[in-house]
């Protein structure tokens, strides 16, 4: 980013009432796009910055798609379970950028097995969920990872460590000085707040190539219990849930909750014409356009 930001200045070199740019992000853009503000020195090069749908404090999803794989047409193409998409991810520093942090707070998944409830993290979300190597609702299955897989585990192991946990715990209360930011916050895209795995009656399963698949990908087994990974389906924008959005910091300047999906995040059309303000724009993309202009409204005039 850095690189390329320092080209796009380059190119328009004298051409600028001051030699910065403004960036709008999408998802996890706008991680990318503060590590490079706040941890980066790139603050300096930056006016402002506009983040739709940014898990800001990570999502439970990305916990959800490690044990089940992706869902729809999506899972169809990149794995729809843990034996084919677990491999790829657990070897990602990315998509394992995008799980809950200390911040996000405790007990977002839950154990509801008979008579006994368990609520993880207590406290620390890397060793008690992502580092566990022996608890069944663990986020890596050592047994499913390709190749060598106690050296696959070890290179999983620093991946979490030096990669993920550095990248979140380091990013955690930084934004850019001029921060605006739009998310989705309605119940008709249901998102992952918490997750439950959640006692049902046994099923048989299934051993293929010695691993014990799962009669469906959202199943596991335990001492002769079948659990099931249940989504919260909470208010959000379908991936990202209103909780991991933070929206209290002196460098917030705006603020948008509004109806919209993750992957259509800045659609042009309305959602719902009848509910948004502008008949023709939804209200995301006008809060979008809105916040340029105040960005730049910060430029002295000549």
């Amino acid at each position: 980013m850095g690189t390329y930001i320092r080209k796009v200045l380059g190119d328009y070199r004298g051409r600028l009432a001051v030699n910065k740019v403004i960036l709008v992000t999408h998802s996890m853009g706008g991680l990318v796009a503060r590590h490079y503000s706040e941890n980066l020195n790139g603050q300096e090069n930056i006016l402002g910055i506009v983040h739709g749908v940014m898990p800001d404090l990570g999502s439970p999803a990305a916990y959800r798609r490690m044990k089940t794989g992706e869902r729809g047409v999506t899972g169809m193409i990149i794995g729809n379970s843990a034996v084919t998409l677990m491999p790829v991810l657990a070897q990602s520093p990315g998509p394992l950028q995008l799980l809950p942090g200390k911040a996000y707070g405790p007990g977002w998944l839950k154990i509801e097995g008979g008579s006994s409830h368990q609520s993880l993290p207590v406290n620390y979300p890397y060793e008690e969920i992502y580092l566990n190597k022996i608890a069944w609702w663990r986020l890596c299955e050592q047994d499913l990872l390709l190749g060598d897989t106690n050296g696959e585990w070890e290179a999983y192991q620093d991946r979490i460590k030096l990669d993920v946990k550095k990248f979140i715990e380091e990013l955690n209360g930084k934004y850019h000085p001029q921060t605006w930011l739009f998310y989705g916050a309605s119940a008709d895209n249901p998102s992952d707040a918490f997750l439950t795995w959640k006692e049902r009656p046994v099923l048989r399963p299934v051993p293929v190539m010695g691993y014990p698949e799962p009669s469906s990908p959202t199943y596991r087994y335990d001492a002769g219990k079948t659990f099931e990974l249940i989504s919260a389906g909470t208010p959000g924008d379908g991936t990202v849930p209103v909780t991991a959005i933070r929206t209290t910091s002196p460098r917030i300047r705006g603020i948008l909750a509004t109806d919209v999906d993750h992957e259509g995040a800045y659609a042009v059309d309305p959602v719902d014409r009848s509910r948004s303000v502008y008949s023709d724009l939804s209200d995301a993309l006008m809060f979008t356009v809105r916040s340029v202009v105040k960005i730049v409204q910060q430029v002295p005039v000549p």
